[in-house]
């Protein structure tokens, strides 16, 4: 039926695609941009996943009002700066651990994809010039932090290209949708590399390696497919932002960083929340091994839907039928199972670091408010640098 009703869908805006082509396309390369919209996963999401949950993960505290952090993400920081300077208004559609390629549906319950995204956006946006909007696409973590073997094999080059490649043309194939729209202009992120998180970090070597593997082949396709979005594309402007060149310059030169931006970190391997690992019998157990039970994520979650089920009712909040599909996501998911580890830690009164402020790490996955902030920063950048926003 999801399958049926996306089709209907594709159908009904590829024929208003072409009707309406000629009314959108009249603003051209170099309009100034009226909106950001946002697309990615729990880097970006601002609370999106928590309002579909019915704000059962992230745990609020110890995370903040539903986003993977300790305070709002980098795409809030960058909203807010534009709705203050220009009156640019800001849409995020980035869902905690949503992927590029469809993964397995776990039981019938289907992860959060850019796809789904897309459509979800393009649903909500039919009649909208799309040329005056600037599109930010950060995403592939979750395809990433798994590794690019099958289970119970060894990672190999092959695997790595094969991974990276899906991902990379699906992030391609929905520039070349959104343009086809009329959208004008976009900005690509590359990812940072993953063998240096506090995950990878206290993992393995051969899981570090993968990661990293990962990272710069991801990063590689991703620039290439920049550079042929332009060349297919002449009137649009495409920007691809290197994060990876900011994380590394991050870690290995925190002083001129804090310089920068007037801040104080002083930790850049380890998580400040060290969730999921102490009292949970896992303590001996790297963050890669340490694996979640979806059985007793469905057990919790259902627990959680029956206490506040008057609540919810009365936010209409909690849009997941399916339990233990939701909480399979969960588990396959090292984002989200390392929010899950930590939520149940701070039931458990254990507590996070007492100077998150000094950290670049929140969890084992995620980076602290303070980074995200310094991040949005130098994104605001490198977006008046390339783009005008209206005034």
């Amino acid at each position: 039926m999801r399958e049926f009703n996306k089709q209907v869908v594709c159908g009904f805006l590829l024929v208003l695609t072409i009707v309406l082509s000629p009314l959108v396309s009249f603003a051209g390369a170099g309009t100034p941009f009226k909106k950001v919209v946002f697309f990615g996963d729990s880097l970006t999401d601002n609370g999106n996943l928590y309002s579909k949950d019915g704000h059962f993960m992230p745990k609020s505290p110890p995370y903040y009002k539903g986003r993977f952090s300790n305070g709002p993400t980098w795409a809030e920081f960058t909203a807010a700066y534009y709705k203050v300077k220009a009156q640019v208004a800001g849409d995020n559609y980035a869902y905690g651990g949503e992927t590029a390629v469809q993964e397995n549906p776990f039981d019938h319950f289907s992860p959060y994809t850019l796809e789904d995204s897309y459509w979800t956006y393009r649903t909500l946006t039919v009649f909208r010039d799309k040329s005056t909007t600037l599109f930010v696409i950060w995403i592939g973590s979750n395809d990433y932090l798994n590794g690019s073997a099958a289970k119970g094999q060894n990672p190999n080059d092959a695997d790595v290209a094969t991974l990276t490649s899906q991902v990379v043309n699906e992030i391609k194939d929905t520039v070349q949708k959104l343009i086809g729209a009329g959208g004008q202009d976009f900005i690509l992120v590359n990812l940072p590399d993953f063998s240096k998180i506090p995950y990878a970090l206290q993992s393995d070597a051969s899981t570090a390696g993968n990661l990293k593997a990962l990272s710069i082949a991801h990063n590689q396709r991703l620039a290439a497919a920049v550079e042929e979005l332009r060349n297919s594309n002449k009137s649009a402007n495409i920007q691809l932002y290197d994060v990876n060149a900011v994380f590394n310059n991050l870690l290995s030169s925190p002083d001129t960083f804090n310089r920068q931006f007037q801040i104080n970190i002083t930790n850049t391997k380890d998580a400040c929340w060290n969730g999921g690992y102490s009292s949970s019998g896992l303590q001996n157990m790297t963050p890669v091994d340490a694996k979640v039970d979806a059985n007793q994520v469905a057990q919790d979650y259902l627990t959680y839907l029956n206490e506040h089920k008057q609540s919810l009712k009365a936010e209409k909040n909690s849009q997941m039928n399916d339990i233990q599909g939701f909480a399979n996501f969960v588990a396959h998911s090292p984002a989200l199972s390392e929010a899950y580890k930590v939520g149940k830690e701070a039931a458990n009164d254990v507590p996070a670091c007492s100077n998150p402020d000094n950290y670049v790490f929140w969890d084992h996955v995620h980076p602290t408010a303070v980074v995200h902030k310094a991040l949005a920063q130098e994104f605001n950048k490198f977006i008046d640098a390339h783009y005008r926003a209206a005034s």
